[in-house]
């Protein structure tokens, strides 16, 4: 049971000793919980700038408690940057700038002034914030760094790097296909080399030229090329119909046992021109009237049993799958020994009154 007691007594005295206990010089002593009742944050808008370059800095204050609290910020710069104006909140003197203010209940307030750069090197920026609470002086301190370098003063203090002060740096080294120059800016700037740029425009001479070559032969040249081709298309083949004209004059003329010389041909019809499309066109004329001679062979060995007017009508059909006039036709019937009514009747069985197709010959190569 002591051991009980004693347990909890223990426990009594640690409680007591929290709620009483001395809070840190940034905390105070609230309801025996020490609790910080200001957040403060300082910044600046740039952590690196330049000698005789402006630079805003801003310190705000966070009251975090549920009542108002007079405080006091102070920022002080230390040397190597100089105070050049004030934005808001402060009154400044020298190289610092203080402003007292009633920071209402769960709210925030700010100070900012411009600063500018002196001299290359760290500076440090600090704010202070102070307030009197449920008695107690209350003391915060905050602060930060802030670079200044010079570039162009011939030596690469901390913060100058090639991209920002080439001049004493210096750039880095010159790669396969490309260089580092240091520009107006103070920066160095990446460059092709010389012969990648004389590669670049040869190659885009020679695409230009191979363009212009198209535009030449394909869009200028090729309609006079195709149009040259076409009227030697029709020119040959005009000449063509003309041969095939020609010999269907003497068509029935030609003994197929022996046709006559191609230069007898010639010389009989005066015709002139590509002797090779003569040639051709006539031995199609040659093959056809033999194959029309065949046919009319296999019409005249019908068997005797059919009627005259049935091989007559064989015939007839037979040359006009050839081709041929009715006139050719009649006087081919006539050599077979029909007569013209049964010629006429042949016409009339097979529905053709008058046969106007003319045979027409084929160039062979």
């Amino acid at each position: 049971m002591k051991k009980w007691y004693i347990l909890f007594l223990c426990i009594i005295l640690i409680s007591l000793n929290q709620v009483y206990a001395e809070c840190k010089n940034n905390e105070i002593n609230l309801n025996g919980s020490c609790l910080d009742p200001i957040n403060t944050v300082i910044s600046a808008e740039k952590n690196l700038f330049r000698v005789n370059e402006i630079n805003r800095v801003t310190i705000s204050a966070d009251n975090l408690l549920n009542v108002d609290l007079n405080i006091k910020l102070t920022l002080n710069i230390e040397t190597g940057a100089s105070l050049n104006g004030v934005i808001s909140g402060s009154d400044c003197s020298g190289n610092q700038c203080t402003g007292v203010m009633i920071l209402p209940a769960k709210s925030r307030k700010s100070i900012s002034v411009d600063i500018k750069g002196e001299s290359y090197g760290n500076v440090e920026l600090k704010s202070i914030i102070s307030s009197k609470t449920n008695g107690k002086d209350y003391l915060k301190q905050e602060s930060i760094s802030v670079i200044i370098i010079n570039p162009g003063d011939g030596l690469c203090s901390v913060g100058e790097t090639p991209r920002n002060a080439c001049n004493d740096c210096g750039c880095p080294k010159d790669q396969d296909f490309y260089s580092y120059q240091c520009n107006k800016e103070n920066s160095c700037e990446k460059v092709l080399n010389w012969f990648v740029h004389l590669s670049i425009r040869g190659a885009i001479a020679i695409i230009l030229f191979l363009l212009s070559l198209v535009w030449y032969f394909v869009i200028r040249k090729a309609p006079n090329y195709f149009n040259k081709k076409a009227e030697l298309y029709l020119s040959r083949e005009n000449e063509r119909k003309k041969v095939v004209s020609a010999l269907y004059k003497i068509q029935n003329e030609i003994d197929l046992n022996n046709p006559p010389q191609l230069d007898y041909v010639i010389k009989k019809l005066n015709l002139e021109g590509d002797e090779d499309l003569i040639h051709g066109e006539y031995m199609a004329l040659l093959d056809k009237l033999e194959e029309g001679r065949r046919k009319l062979a296999d019409s005249n060995s019908v068997k005797t049993t059919g009627s005259s007017i049935d091989k007559l009508m064989k015939f007839v059909k037979a040359e006009l799958e050839l081709g041929y006039s009715k006139d050719d036709i009649i006087k081919r019937a006539r050599w077979n020994n029909w007569n013209d009514s049964e010629i006429e009747k042949a016409f009339q069985e097979v529905g053709i009154i008058e046969a106007k197709r003319t045979p027409s010959i084929n160039v062979k190569n």
